[in-house]
């Protein structure tokens, strides 16, 4: 949460850390142990030599936006700025940064804490994929509104997988085929989850007529000498 936070240095004299480009390291370099959530770099390359990443060593680096690994590196690959295995087939971060992500069908396991305090607003899981989020994928995503789950798609949400400590409530919009639904045990906090069978139900889309009808009414009636009040309909 030391979000102000934009470098982390060592004392050369240090026996067990160092340090660079004020990301903090364990001295032979093989662990990330920790990149500063206030970094303002919109971009970050993983060195070779890293084999182990410590749990949320990304979170809350709202400025980053791409993590990439260069070939050699032997545990890690990267994807559209994105912190994979080297097999590609976990996901292990997804960047601050960024607003909306796909997880693609050749992604088998969403790391805990993927996601983590990230602002992320919408997550669609591709056409055919077959997932499962670990605890804590989605801790603390304060921007989540919206789930897409296309067709075919087998997503296994684990226990607290969606999590918020605040006492907040928490509106997420999830977009899935018919019959689909998240388990309570998946969800930790005040979270109300709120089902739609089509994309075209969902409630962006039903703003934007709504929102035009209402303009055009009071027009109608300003232009008559009335007056209109208007009730946003409760999702």
């Amino acid at each position: 949460g030391c979000t102000s936070l934009t470098a982390i240095n060592v004392a050369e004299g240090n026996t067990a850390y160092v340090s660079e480009n004020g990301v903090l390291f364990n001295k032979s370099k093989t662990s990330l142990i920790q990149y500063p959530a206030g970094k303002t770099d919109s971009a970050y390359t993983i060195p070779d030599s890293v084999t182990y990443i410590g749990y949320d060593a990304f979170l809350s680096a709202d400025s980053l936006k791409s993590i990439e690994v260069s070939g050699n590196n032997p545990n890690f690959s990267s994807r559209s700025g994105c912190l994979y295995d080297k097999t590609g087939m976990t996901l292990r971060v997804c960047p601050a940064g960024l607003g909306t992500f796909t997880v693609g069908k050749d992604v088998a396991w969403v790391y805990s804490g993927a996601f983590s305090g990230n602002n992320l607003n919408e997550v669609v899981f591709s056409e055919g994929a077959s997932a499962t989020l670990g605890e804590g994928a989605f801790y603390d995503c304060m921007n989540l509104k919206k789930i897409v789950i296309e067709s075919n798609a087998n997503v296994v949400f684990n226990v607290a997988s969606i999590g918020f400590l605040d006492s907040e409530k928490h509106t997420i919009y999830v977009v899935a085929p018919e019959g689909y639904t998240i388990p309570e045990s998946a969800l930790y906090g005040n979270i109300e989850i709120v089902y739609s069978e089509h994309p075209s139900d969902s409630e962006d889309c039903k703003e934007f007529p709504i929102i035009y009808v209402v303009i055009g009414a009071i027009a109608v009636l300003a232009l008559a000498g009335g007056a209109i009040v208007v009730k946003k309909r409760k999702a």
